[in-house]
């Protein structure tokens, strides 16, 4: 077998690279390839991690260049192959599998671009930056050199909780113990909704049912200072409804271990408990006492969304339901 699929192999190959000519030839009157973009940075201060900043502002280079290989472009010549009159079946079959449409200059918005650049330096701190485009060109080819002159960024003096006799700021002032935002660090727009998230994922293991990471708010404050400093503050949202600034407990848990869309909850069906979980059934589809074991939930403890998950997971893994639901009720 593998001796009759060798000539196909060396078919496909021999295909490819006889339609890896120059493609400079097929280009339009006007148009130019666009080759790529390069990003330069220059910073008159030592920048902590610039190989990913470099990275962060070349992932906005778009769209990306034709695909070359070792200086030509195998899925372009094959895409212009295509667009003959009579291309023939086999350009029309690589086409269909790895051609490409041509990236011309026109397809490119260098402003565009310098100012997705400028956000991203605003969001790690390095506040009116100034960044400059230049189309280095040839007759059919050309890229773009993007210079990035950063400023000096600013960096964080202090950071505090604002807080208030609301419980949940206990709370929140718990999860900031393991914060990631420290005294030093540049300002970080990326870091401060990590934190956002994280602190909303921790009082959901705490009964905070209803919170969400948008009412967090953060406030930079530089008016203490002169030098590219600013103090850090966090809050909660103004005005927030009060459910969502309540922690929840588990007052009653019912499970239909053999539940479809035809099952009436609200039937009489008769309820077998265990360590205070009712279990309703017509028919004996699973044994409570097997089943109880993977439910992680117990009566008046606080709602926790890991628990929640976690029991959906072991409940799925046991390869007996297609689906596993867990719906929450709130009481008034």
């Amino acid at each position: 077998m593998q001796y009759c699929n060798f000539p196909h192999y060396i078919l496909i190959i021999l295909t490819v690279l006889t339609t890896s000519c120059s493609v400079e030839k097929y280009i339009p009157e006007g148009e130019r390839l666009y080759t790529g973009g390069e990003v330069i940075i220059n910073s008159d201060s030592t920048i902590v991690n610039q190989n990913l900043l470099k990275a962060e502002l070349e992932s906005v280079l778009r769209p990306s260049p034709n695909t070359k290989i070792l200086g030509m472009y195998p899925n372009l010549s094959i895409h212009y192959k295509a667009q003959r009159e009579n291309p023939g079946v086999i350009n029309k079959w690589l086409n269909k599998k790895i051609g490409e449409e041509p990236v011309y200059l026109s397809d490119i918005n260098p402003k565009r671009i310098e100012q997705l650049m400028f956000n991203r330096l605003d969001n790690r701190g390095f506040f009116y930056s100034k960044i400059t485009s230049v189309i280095d060109s040839t007759q059919k080819n050309a890229s773009i050199i993007y210079t990035a002159n950063l400023s000096k960024p600013y960096t964080l003096e202090e950071f505090a909780l604002e807080k208030d006799s609301l419980t949940i700021y206990t709370e929140i002032e718990k999860a900031l113990q393991e914060t990631e935002i420290k005294a030093g660090d540049r300002f970080d727009l990326e870091l401060m909704k990590f934190e956002r998230e994280r602190i909303d994922h921790q009082l959901k293991q705490r009964g905070y049912y209803n919170f969400n990471p948008d009412f967090l708010i953060f406030e930079a404050d530089t008016n203490r200072y002169d030098n590219k400093r600013f103090d850090l503050f966090l809050r909660l949202k103004r005005n927030l409804p009060k459910k969502t600034v309540r922690a929840y407990s588990i007052d009653s848990i019912s499970v239909y271990p053999n539940f479809s869309i035809d099952t009436d909850m609200e039937s009489e069906l008769s309820a077998t408990s265990i360590n205070g979980i009712d279990f309703y059934q017509e028919k004996e589809f699973f044994k409570p006492k097997k089943l109880e074991p993977y439910i992680l939930f117990t009566k008046g403890q606080q709602y926790n969304s890991e628990a929640a998950r976690l029991t959906s997971n072991r409940l799925s893994a046991l390869g007996v339901y297609k689906y596993v639901n867990i719906s929450l009720n709130e009481m008034d």
